[in-house]
């Protein structure tokens, strides 16, 4: 499986690029609100990749952060979301986004995304809201209940997309409630709830 690629950006559509790896054109689905955050044609990139493998097809989908990747893995496991739904929800809700309305269960922000319905909408808040912890790279190696210093939970949020501003603000109220002994995963939801 192709797990990140970095090469040239020769080609940027609306919703896919063509990353010339050593004179391989690797196309690769990305969500659009990545394609702001990627370099102008004919820079060097690095992109994080799902390889999807069906029958009669394999689909590179790419994401600038490996966060964002891991919350598009967790998409498709949820029943009725496939990668272009995913994909289609992480261009309308970039992670972060999407993780503050999985966080404060807004079910009106992801039912925005065309395709989405309230049921649905429901169904990824009620999937997801509990295993925000488990995303690769926003939960330490040994997350439970060993206290973590506010670098681990800063990096996390980072990872996630947040401003610097914001997450200072959001970890220092997240300490400051969820008391000296809280576990990794009860400062993340907290912060998260810090941040509208």
């Amino acid at each position: 499986m192709i797990a990140q690629l970095t090469g040239r950006l020769s080609i940027t559509g609306s919703s896919n690029v063509i990353l010339d790896v050593n004179g391989v054109g690797y196309d690769v689905c990305i969500p659009q609100s990545s394609l702001g955050e990627l370099p102008s044609d004919g820079a060097t990139a690095t992109i994080f990749i799902h390889t999807h493998v069906r029958e009669d097809d394999i689909t590179l989908f790419g994401f600038v952060r490996p966060s964002d990747r891991d919350i598009f893995r967790r998409l498709i496991k949820i029943p009725g979301i496939g990668p272009r739904t995913a994909v289609s929800i992480l261009s309308h809700l970039p992670g972060p986004e999407l993780v503050g309305a999985v966080v404060h269960e807004r079910v009106a922000e992801i039912k925005a995304v065309p395709g989405i319905g309230k049921k649905t909408a429901e169904r990824i808040i009620l999937e997801l809201k509990d295993r925000l912890s488990d995303l690769e790279g926003i939960a330490p190696a040994a997350a439970g209940s060993v206290p973590v210093t506010g670098d681990e939970l800063f990096a996390a949020l980072k990872n996630l997309g947040f401003k610097q501003s914001v997450i200072e603000s959001a970890v220092k109220k997240a300490r400051k409630n969820a008391g000296p002994d809280a576990d990794f995963e009860k400062l993340l939801r907290l912060a998260l709830t810090m941040i509208d």
